[in-house]
């Protein structure tokens, strides 16, 4: 069923939803303008990796080579390689493909992996499993990318990667051990004299830190949860900058990643795709990219103070229209500002605002610590502060959404009041749409699942047509995303 046969479907039921051409946000997203570098739904690329590996905590669940779990239905299970007896495959063709490519090289020094307990932790076993393939790949000398992964200059080869060697171990003093661990196994692989791949502790954290800088997560798209199952190198979409505000995003189909436009890109623009989750606090955003990608956002999400003001946005006392707060603003002792409609202004609201949002992040930072030291907030705490933040901040103020999510978490774990939660999880997915421009599929699947349950089925539909055209328009009709998401939410 597509989207379309889902409307029609509605209606039956006497719900009057917008048709998928008349989406408000959809429409928003696609401009009448020809002259765009790149248009919403526009492939900017589509390549195999250089280097893929799964997760440690995925062998016994996932392909080693596809990376997709059985099906269960049809009585498949993983068929462990005869050699090892560590990689483990979905099918005959996928052993056979795997040993060819990767595997054979590897398989020797596997076996018996697994009894060596010293593997099992600090990731030890997930290192040890990235640095096999792309020591393989290196005695190949096989650096370049493959056909259709080049940027309009020139090819991207391993060598174009940074490693941000010294500033990778400052972040990860445990590498020194680790590498002791490693060191026998990364012998075994190198074993060439006079060209080693591995030589020693250096060349060990240049290799890593190229790997875990430039890496793409891979997800099983076939899990409700779209899961994370594994890591790889795709040689031209590395060349690709961050933005907390994202024109364009990863979509994976097994091991194939594609980076789809998601709103219209000028020709004076540059591709950016997010890093990490953009739906969080600008300081936590920023802090983690400098310790993790050793650089300074500058984003309009990080540095713009006019979206910056908006998303920091206060509700007028008197017609309820957003209040941008810039920096300005967010100063003690600053001057209140007017309202934009009215022109009204309010300086105890003001106060009360700025309390508020000091009291979201704060609720924020609380949530994200997992030091069990630390006092968490009681369920009527959090009760009492979303609702006072929901009096005085904008509808769609981002920190309020912040808030909302983690406070959806929060309540579900405190009270397992399934119905509380929800609702500030919806009300965190409108917030995003507003600000980031996307839809997320795990937490719309749980809301849609939710609103069912409830007999809230008008939400529920407009839900899946919005986020199911959404789908459609970016990533395409028959892609895996899509066809996920209808396939999930007509199971329900």
């Amino acid at each position: 069923m597509d989207i379309s046969s889902l409307v029609r479907e509605a209606q039956d039921r006497g719900l009057n939803l917008a048709d998928p051409e008349e989406n408000v946000f959809l429409a928003d997203l696609v401009d009448g303008k020809s002259d765009f570098a790149y248009k919403v739904g526009d492939t900017v690329f589509k390549c195999e990796p250089w280097i893929f590996s799964l997760y440690a905590n995925k062998l016994r669940s996932h392909c080693y080579h596809c990376l997709r779990r059985p099906d269960i239905a049809e009585d498949q299970e993983i068929r462990r390689c005869m050699g090892c007896r560590f990689a483990g495959y979905c099918s005959e063709n996928c052993q056979i493909a795997d040993w060819k490519n990767r595997h054979k090289p590897e398989c020797a020094i596997l076996k018996g992996i697994i009894a060596d307990k010293r593997l099992e932790s600090e990731g030890n076993l997930d290192r040890l499993l990235v640095l096999l393939k792309i020591m393989t790949k290196l005695k190949r000398k096989e650096k370049g990318s493959a056909p259709g992964d080049c940027t309009p200059e020139s090819p991207r080869t391993f060598d174009d990667l940074m490693s941000h060697e010294e500033e990778f171990l400052d972040l990860r003093p445990e590498l020194k051990e680790s590498y002791l661990v490693l060191k026998p196994y990364l012998d075994r692989a190198d074993v060439e004299k006079k060209r080693k791949i591995c030589p020693d502790f250096p060349t060990f954290i240049r290799l890593l830190g190229k790997f875990y800088i430039n890496n793409f997560a891979l997800y099983d798209l076939q899990h409700p949860n779209v899961v994370a199952v594994g890591r790889g190198i795709y040689l031209g979409p590395s060349i690709l900058d961050h933005s907390c505000v994202p024109n364009a995003l990863q979509v994976d189909v097994g091991k194939t990643v594609t980076i789809k436009v998601i709103r219209n890109i000028d020709k004076a623009e540059n591709v950016r795709i997010a890093y990490i989750s953009p739906f969080d606090l600008l300081e936590n955003r920023k802090s983690y990219l400098e310790k993790r990608y050793f650089f300074t956002c500058d984003c309009p999400g990080c540095a713009d103070p006019e979206t910056i003001a908006k998303r920091n946005a206060m509700k007028c006392s008197n017609c309820a229209t957003s209040i941008p707060l810039g920096a300005e603003n967010l100063r003690q002792c600053s001057k209140t500002p007017a309202c934009p409609q009215c022109n009204k202004t309010n300086q105890e609201a003001f106060h009360r605002a700025l309390k508020s949002l000091a009291e979201l992040r704060a609720f924020i930072v609380e949530s994200k610590l997992n030091d069990k030291n630390t006092r968490k907030r009681s369920q009527d705490d959090i009760r009492a502060l979303m609702s006072t933040a929901c009096e005085v901040l904008a509808s769609d103020n981002f920190v309020l959404g912040v808030a909302h999510h983690d406070a959806a978490s929060r309540l579900l774990t405190l009270s397992g009041n399934l119905n509380e939660g929800m609702e500030h999880l919806l009300a965190a997915v409108s917030i995003r749409r507003e600000h980031v421009r996307d839809y997320c599929y795990h937490p719309c699947f749980l809301i849609v699942k939710w609103l069912a349950q409830q007999e809230r089925f008008m939400e529920a539909f407009a839900l899946i047509a919005e986020v199911g055209d959404y789908f459609r328009l970016v990533v395409g009709e028959n892609s895996q995303m899509y066809q996920a998401w209808i396939g999930n939410v007509f199971d329900l």
